[in-house]
């Protein structure tokens, strides 16, 4: 079951549309950008994202 996300989570959720974060030394990466490790235990715990490996993956909802 998912949980409602604060609106500034969807951005993350957009960003995971177009590529996983990959694990670095210091916390996630999209890119460039630094992703906190606090954002991705939140999509996880909503159930919006799964972690495989280094990377964390968006979870297709299904209907």
């Amino acid at each position: 079951m998912s949980r409602r996300l604060p609106s500034d989570y969807y951005f993350y959720l957009a960003l995971l549309k177009s590529s996983p974060f990959e694990r670095r030394p210091r916390g996630w990466r999209y890119g460039t950008r630094r992703i906190g490790d606090s954002v991705v235990d939140r999509l996880v715990a909503a159930g919006r994202a799964q972690i495989i490996g280094d990377r964390v993956h968006l979870v297709e909802a299904e209907r």
